[in-house]
Order: C-alpha cells, then sequence, then structure tokens
C-alpha cells in the first residue's frame, strides 16, 4: 500500500486539495463484546478413530478456528469434549459438555478429501456451539495472498485457514497485487501490472479461467466487489487523475464517485453495498480514511487513532479494520461504526513489526494481515477480540496483501 500511493503521487505529481468542507467525523474504536468476553471456552479433541489423517484434519481445523481454548485431556474439566469414530466412509461427532451429548453429527469422507471434510464438521461445531452468536463457521474458507517468488515478480496463491494446503492461483511474469474476493467465494479479482499498463483481472478458483474486467487507458487498480456482485469499486487515472469510480461489472457503464486533486486508493464496500471506504490524501500529504456514500457522492473523513491510516476491509457486521501509523510503526486499528460515542483505542496486535494489509475473516473477529519484520515478511492471523495473534505461514519470498474469502456459496 505505502509502495502504491509512493508511485501514483510521484507519477502524477497530485498534490491536496479539500472536496469536503466541514467533513462529518466517525469515531475509531475496537468492539470489546461483552457476549464473548476475552476468554475462549476451553476444549479437549480426544481425536477421531479410525482414521488418522481424518482426526488430524480435525484438530487443525479446531486450532485454527480461533473459537476455542484446546487443551490436552487430564487435568481441569473443559468446557467441552469433542471425540469422533469412523464407520465405513462416514464418521460421527460427539460434542460433550459436562458428561452430557451437546451436538452429534455424522458426515461423509473420502480417502484423500479428509481435509474437506474436516472443515465441513468444523464448522458443524461451531454453528451448534456459538448458534447464539450466529456464527456460520469459518473453516470452509480461503485466503488469497500475494508471494514474490522471483524478483519483480508477483503471483497469487491460495492457502486453508490453517496455512496448509498452498497452491498457486496466477502465474504470470509481472505483478499481480491486490486480490479481493467475489462474494459467492469462488472467484477473485486483482490487478495486474503489464509493461505499460494495468488491468483488472478475475480468475476462477475451480477452472483458473480468467477474464478482464477492466482495461481503461493509465492506472486500473484497487478492485473491490460489491457484495450483490454486480459491481467493483475501483481506481482510475482517467484525465490524469486519480479517482474513485464504481462499474457495472458486465458492461462498460462506470460512474465517477471523487473529483479533486487528491490520490485515492484501496476501496472497500459497506455490507449493505450503499458506501465505500476508501483511502485519500484529501486535506492532507499523508493517507487518510474516508467513507462515501455511492448515491449522493459526498466524502466523510474519518477521525481515525493517528494520522496516517491505510488499507481498510469492513465486516459484514460494520467494523472497519486498517493499518496505522504508529510511532514509527505500523498496527491495526478497529473503526467500530455501530458505536458512534464509543472512545478511541490502540492497536490490536501488542506484537513488534509492521502489521499491514488486514482482511476480516466471516465470523467478524479474526483478520489475516501481513507482518514484516527483521526484514521478513509473513502472514498471520489476529483476534481482534484478545489480541493474541498466530503465525499463517512464511513463503519463499516476500508476501503481500492477502484477502480472505467470505464462506463459499
Amino acid at each position: 500500500m505505502r509502495k502504491f500511493w509512493l508511485t501514483a503521487v510521484a507519477l502524477l505529481a497530485i498534490g491536496s486539495v479539500c472536496v469536503a468542507a466541514g467533513p462529518q467525523v466517525i469515531r475509531d474504536s475496537i468492539t470489546k463484546s461483552a457476549q464473548f468476553g476475552l476468554n475462549n471456552p476451553s476444549l479437549v479433541y480426544d481425536g477421531v478413530a479410525g482414521n488418522e489423517a481424518l482426526s488430524a484434519a480435525i484438530g487443525s481445523f479446531i486450532n485454527a478456528c480461533g473459537w476455542f481454548e484446546v487443551r490436552k485431556p487430564g487435568g481441569a474439566e473443559p468446557d467441552y469434549v469433542l471425540k469422533g469414530t469412523v464407520s465405513g466412509s462416514r464418521y460421527s461427532l460427539v460434542v460433550l459438555q459436562g458428561g452430557a451429548t451437546l451436538f452429534q453429527g455424522s458426515f461423509d469422507f473420502k480417502p484423500g478429501m479428509e481435509r474437506e471434510s474436516a472443515k465441513l464438521a468444523v464448522d458443524a461445531v461451531l454453528r451448534q456451539i456459538f448458534k447464539m452468536h450466529k456464527l456460520k463457521g469459518i473453516c470452509n474458507t480461503k485466503i488469497v495472498f500475494c508471494a514474490e517468488v522471483t524478483k519483480g515478480v508477483r503471483n497469487l496463491y491460495l492457502c486453508d485457514i490453517d496455512g496448509k494446503n498452498v497452491t498457486q492461483l496466477t502465474n504470470y511474469r509481472s505483478l499481480c497485487v491486490e486480490p479481493g474476493w467475489f462474494p459467492d467465494g469462488r472467484s477473485v479479482a486483482y490487478t495486474k501490472y503489464n509493461k505499460s499498463t494495468t488491468d483488472i483481472l478475475e480468475t476462477r478458483i475451480d477452472s483458473r479461467q480468467t477474464r478482464r474486467l477492466a482495461s481503461y487507458q493509465g492506472l486500473n487498480v484497487g478492485a473491490a466487489i460489491h457484495p450483490r456482485g454486480n459491481f467493483l469499486a475501483l481506481i482510475l487515472s482517467l484525465d490524469n487523475q486519480v479517482e474513485l469510480y464504481v462499474k457495472a461489472l458486465n458492461s462498460p457503464d462506470k460512474i465517477r464517485l471523487t473529483n479533486s486533486k487528491a490520490v485515492e486508493a484501496a476501496p472497500c464496500w459497506s455490507p449493505d453495498g450503499n458506501n465505500i471506504c476508501y483511502v485519500t490524501d484529501e486535506n492532507s500529504r499523508v493517507p487518510r480514511l474516508a467513507i462515501i456514500n455511492v448515491k449522493d457522492k459526498k466524502p466523510q473523513l474519518t477521525s481515525t487513532m493517528t494520522v496516517e491510516a491505510s488499507t481498510p476491509d469492513w465486516s459484514d457486521d460494520n467494523k472497519i479494520v486498517y493499518a496505522a501509523k504508529m510511532g514509527g510503526h505500523y498496527g491495526l486499528a478497529v473503526l467500530d461504526l455501530k458505536d458512534a460515542n464509543s472512545k478511541m483505542t490502540g492497536s490490536v496486535v501488542n506484537l513488534a513489526g509492521d502489521w499491514e494489509s488486514p482482511s476480516w475473516a466471516p465470523d467478524n473477529r479474526h483478520v489475516v494481515c501481513v507482518r514484516s519484520y527483521n526484514g521478513k515478511s509473513a502472514l498471520y492471523v489476529v483476534d481482534t477480540f484478545t489480541k493474541k495473534a498466530r503465525q499463517l505461514l512464511t513463503y519463499n519470498g516476500n508476501i503481500y496483501m492477502p484477502a480472505w474469502s467470505p464462506l463459499q456459496q
């Protein structure tokens, strides 16, 4: 994000002027949920008897989902016990609470497909235990990210939420950046840099088929797909000005939302599809967050916890996570739009390094992001309730711009 911002400013030599007098202020906070608290329920996983690969896969996703304090058998009595048994091509899972059966489910599996079956089973357990909180699951999702294996070449890769099953999505001798998911979780939109132009492309996960979504003269970057999948927000440099546009997905029709000498970047949609949060240097020479209504086209600068803010992402429950510059480094902060009277808070992660490009999981609690530390970058998952972070994966080369998929429809 920082490199793109500086490049755009340098190439287009654009200063910043005010276009919205007296912008409305939106306060910055993190929700500390009284429903969940800061402690996960404890769970002992006794494994699935009869299939070692399936048992290991379920254990991996139980740990990765981030909703349990997973304990080993023995010691204090846990809140829940999970165990299972294989019978032919099916297996059963039982969740015990205080020795009584809370949930029992039966699932299909095939040899070699243990991980796929485990995702569905653990999501079923999550839905049952956390049904009061309307949790739909998290395991049957994927994370897309950029990796620079060769200098000057960045391609897109996919992994599961436990950092395993890494596969390559694109294979270009150029830069593929800023990936974002379609709402059905089956396609990824991204920017591809050519020799003298940029295109916005879509690649299907299953077939790897690719189509061009935007290829106007100048910059075509930062595509964000509308929650209904019929529009995309994007940044274009028509008329030598970097501006925010909305384009119909399957036609050339487009509308321009901003009109100033400020530089815009990194749009993301509100869950209802009526507003867009984006980065701008409006009224400043550093990136800040603004929100604009698609119909009235009136931008509102946000009051974030630090002057410099970038790479926002908007959750389904109306929170915006973003990278905020704090004391020379970037941390993560959350803007809660449901609570206009809440106070500003600090970073939602307490480890050293630069934390950037956060993307919400569909549970509206965890985010995947990049942590850069001691000259190396890695993917991390951060729990915005507890401020705890776990390393997801490292790769051969630097990692950039992850995006967490919605639940596949």
